[in-house]
């Protein structure tokens, strides 16, 4: 009789076992039972949260008591969390929430609110929607300072620094292997090394960085006014369409859009102004970026540095003052911007304190949980 093939079945077993493992390890979704060829993810996962936008506002709409729409809302929610909502739809939803925000704001605005307003206001409305959207798409699609280097730069480099002792992990990135620049981080999301690293934006889907640091700033700062605009419609669409003398719950019941986007436009509103205060509180008077504000004190205790100070010395310059520093954030050139390549800064000049901690390199040893905000 033929012998059994035993090193066959076993590595067939062992096959089976690692199969049913990742099976149990991943989380059950709906959307795994579609086909997963790319095109097909690529449509219908950017689309998910158009269609729930649209089905929150039908509920608020639905002319149903208020309870049936709070259950009406659990059950959503406990679809979506258990049945759609996969890693994969959690990697790309942040950047596409956004999308469905604003886009049904358009509709709102175009459907109920302009035929309220003085046509001026439209204008407003959509002239500030082109800034928002050029500061969003440089934002969201600009190389952030994405540090690259050929292969002879990196042999040359990897060789350099053996011949001085070793590959220090303070000089160089080594997950990259290069050379690390003055303020850069290698973002673990992204899985590449930014000069002048401020932190991985998840509502970008993308890292912020030198080259497009500004343009977020700038998409915030119109962000928070576009909100401003839009409930400046709202609340004259309600003084015109609604009587404000009666009670708050058939104030906020009279056109139920209107009120759903309202809260969704103050919700944006407040959470961006706080980010937007954030920023330039470190940009303007800390001359930080927010990692190095965040790793303020690991970078201190790592390097032995500190005074105490409420400002932090920059790698290049110490701190000039609020305008300088705005002048020289947004590279205004007119008014005498010091334009610095944070790509090719490598060493602190001789006048700055050798002690400061933007003298090293800013990035740990170990992976924190920083480089998102």
């Amino acid at each position: 009789m033929p012998k059994k093939n035993t090193r066959g079945s076993s590595s067939s077993k062992s096959s089976v076992h690692e199969m049913l493992a990742k099976h149990e390890d991943r989380r059950q979704s709906l959307l795994n039972e579609y086909p997963q060829e790319e095109k097909f993810w690529d449509c219908c996962a950017p689309a998910l949260p158009f269609i729930v936008m649209f089905v929150l506002g039908s509920i608020f709409s639905a002319n149903i008591s208020f309870l049936l729409k709070a259950i009406l809302l659990l059950c959503l929610y406990i679809v979506y969390a258990k049945y759609v909502c996969d890693e994969r739809v959690i990697s790309i939803d942040p950047v596409y929430i956004y999308l469905a925000t604003k886009f049904w704001m358009y509709i709102v605005w175009f459907i109920y609110i302009m035929s309220s307003v003085p046509i001026l206001d439209t204008i407003i409305f959509v002239s500030w929607s082109l800034v928002l959207w050029y500061n969003f798409l440089r934002a969201w699609k600009v190389d952030p300072g994405v540090i690259i280097v050929s292969e002879d730069e990196r042999c040359e480099m990897i060789m350099n620094l053996l011949e001085q002792g070793g590959l220090d992990s303070t000089l160089v990135c080594t997950t990259c292997m290069i050379r690390k620049p003055l303020r850069s981080k290698h973002c673990a999301d992204c899985d590449r090394c930014v000069a002048r690293f401020d932190h991985h934006c998840e509502w970008l889907s993308n890292c912020v960085g030198w080259k497009n640091h500004k343009f977020f700033v700038g998409y915030l700062f119109s962000l928070v006014v576009m909100c401003v605009i839009f409930l400046h419609g709202a609340v004259k669409f309600m003084r015109k369409n609604c009587d404000l003398e009666c009670s708050f719950v058939e104030v906020v019941s009279c056109e139920p859009w209107i009120t759903f986007m309202s809260l969704q436009g103050v919700v944006h509103g407040f959470w961006v102004l706080g980010l937007l205060i954030g920023q330039l509180i470190q940009i303007l008077w800390l001359g930080l970026t927010t990692n190095e504000r965040l790793n303020w004190a690991r970078y201190a205790k790592r390097y032995g540095a500190g005074n105490g100070s409420g400002r932090m010395q920059l790698s290049t310059h110490s701190n000039p003052g609020v305008v300088k520093n705005f002048i020289d954030f947004f590279e205004l050139e007119c008014f005498g911007s010091d334009k610095t390549d944070w790509m090719r800064v490598f060493n602190q000049p001789r006048n700055q304190e050798e002690s400061s901690v933007d003298s090293q390199p800013l990035i740990s040893d170990k992976p924190d949980d920083f480089h998102n905000v």
